[in-house]
């Protein structure tokens, strides 16, 4: 780290300093000259002030450093009429310069005490009590005129008293807490490697505070006067301050150009006539035509980079945003969905697969029922259409019967597919499979009918089917006619007669009247007749 960061502001100081001293003593003390150096070390000071205001960022630190120079201006401007002054004025005069020498170092110590703290940090509480004991001994200093225990301007000679001595101790006690309390911040900080550099100040300016004791005032080479205490003074705190701001101890606006130029964010600014004024190590060659488009909003992209602006005062800062890493995240979100994507095509395929798989398995289980309820008419089917036919009448015959055997399976087929799709259906769909049934029967002459078309239990609707074949084969070749008759009682209720004894199997379900046979029975609820 380099120990003097604004190179420009420290120059004008120590040319202005230097200038004054060099005044102090080139120069004749006399008219015009006679205040030249004062004016110049006022310059000085205002200058620094200026700069003050300007670069500390601090507001706590910047208004004591700010009021300090204020008394310091002021320490100067009385030493400027101190020559104007006549000598009845003096014990009036003099104690104003203690003002100056009495505080700076009180604002000193509190300003040391915050260095290195956030800024709404407490000021300590040791430090302001220190305020109480510096109002007693200025009241003192003031009201010398009453007592003259500070200065007494007797004919014979100005005398020190003890309130001389106190403030002197004051400022010497107050001077080496607030460099003590500097030191340690700076041995503290990022900056210890450069601890000395304020130690240069306090032991020079110690150094010519010790002549000037020394020598009884201002010491004297060739008989030309070198220097004041106030020039000193004025070294001495400007010299710790501004060296603790130079290496860094105190945050402060300066060397920014510098750490732009050095850091590597790729950005350059530009004036509005489109120059390049300052650019960073890793900032794009940009043509005019280039600005133009990025401040017209358009998308001017770099290699794995995009261009942006922001107006500034004066000009325009023109920035590379890198987007190497987005763009390499968009490609591992691209390529990741179209992962999902396929895995999605994937599954889909799968659950249609496992959709049809299932339809297929459940037709199979259906077309197995179908065929299980039904096995006994193929059977017969396939013994009847297998085997070969003695003569026409043979072969008709076989015929007649392979129909109505078809019929029947057809019929019982679609009612089990009914039956799978719905919980109900309706008794017309019974009836009707009983007519196609009955038309394949040449041999019996019949009718079915139906109270009312309602809905019956599906189960309860093939068992109703299976038993009308039942009876159309019971009475086969006995009977002559055949009537069912369907009605809703409490479940599904099937009467039918037929013109024939009553034939073997059927049980409590027939009953013989007449020369007939009536067969009733009861699908549902109620327990068969």
């Amino acid at each position: 780290m380099r120990p003097i960061r604004s190179r420009t502001a420290f120059w004008l100081f120590a040319a202005l300093f230097v200038l004054g001293a060099v005044s102090t003593v080139a120069l004749p003390y006399r008219a015009p000259f006679h205040f030249l150096s004062a004016f110049l070390y006022v310059t000085f000071t205002l200058f620094w002030a200026l700069s003050i205001r300007r670069r500390i960022t601090k507001s706590r630190i910047r208004r004591r450093l700010l009021f300090s120079a204020a008394l310091l201006v002021l320490f100067f401007c009385l030493r400027i009429e101190s020559g104007a002054i006549p000598g009845y004025v003096l014990p009036v005069f003099w104690p104003l310069y203690f003002v100056c020498t009495t505080l700076i170092p009180l604002l000193s110590l509190e300003c040391a005490a915050t260095v290195g703290k956030e800024e709404n940090a407490p000021v300590p509480k040791g430090v302001r009590a220190l305020f109480l004991p510096w109002a007693v001994l200025l009241a003192a200093i003031l009201t010398n005129p009453l007592h003259s225990l500070c200065l007494d301007f007797t004919p014979g000679g100005r005398l020190y008293g003890p309130v001389y001595v106190a403030a002197i101790s004051w400022e010497v006690a107050l001077g080496l807490a607030a460099f003590g309390v500097l030191l340690r911040r700076t041995r503290l900080s990022a900056c210890r490697r450069l601890w000395f550099v304020p130690v240069v100040p306090m032991v020079l300016c110690a150094a010519l505070f010790l002549w000037y004791v020394l020598s009884g005032g201002a010491p004297t080479l060739g008989g030309v006067k070198l220097y004041n205490y106030q020039e000193v003074y004025l070294l001495l705190f400007v010299g710790c301050w501004e060296s603790s701001i130079q290496i860094g101890l105190l945050p402060s606006n300066s060397g920014y150009f510098e750490i732009f130029n050095r850091s590597s964010v790729g950005a350059l600014i530009a004036d509005k006539a489109g120059e390049v004024r300052f650019r960073s190590v890793n900032a794009p060659a940009l043509t005019k035509e280039q600005m133009a488009a990025v401040k017209a909003g358009k998308d001017v992209s770099l290699a794995d980079a995009r261009l942006g602006s922001k107006e500034i005062r004066g000009g325009t800062v023109f920035f590379v945003e890198d987007v190497s890493s987005i763009r390499r995240l968009n490609a591992r979100l691209e390529d990741a969905v179209e992962r999902i994507e396929e895995e999605n095509t994937l599954i889909e395929e799968e659950n249609g697969i496992r959709e049809r798989r299932s339809a297929i398995e459940t037709q199979t289980k259906l077309f197995d029922s179908i065929a299980l309820a039904t096995r006994r008419q193929l059977d017969e089917l396939d013994r009847l259409l297998g085997e070969p036919c003695a003569d026409e009448a043979d072969f008709r015959a076989r015929l007649e019967r392979a129909a109505a055997l078809g019929a029947y399976v057809k019929r019982r087929a679609n009612l089990t597919l009914i039956a799978d799709s719905a919980p109900e259906m309706r008794v017309a769909e019974l009836v009707l499979s009983v007519k196609e049934l009955l038309a394949y029967r040449p041999d019996l002459t019949g009718d079915v009918s139906a109270a009312a078309d309602f809905t019956v239990p599906s189960g309860r609707a093939m068992e109703a089917y299976d038993f009308i074949e039942e009876i159309l084969e019971a009475v086969a070749g006995k009977a002559s006619a055949v009537l069912i008759f369907l009605s809703d009682a409490g479940g599904l209720r099937l009467r039918a007669q037929a013109d024939c004894p009553p034939p073997d199997g059927f049980g409590g379900f027939a009953e013989a009247e007449n020369g007939a046979v009536f067969f009733t029975r009861v699908f549902g609820e109620e327990a068969a007749i």
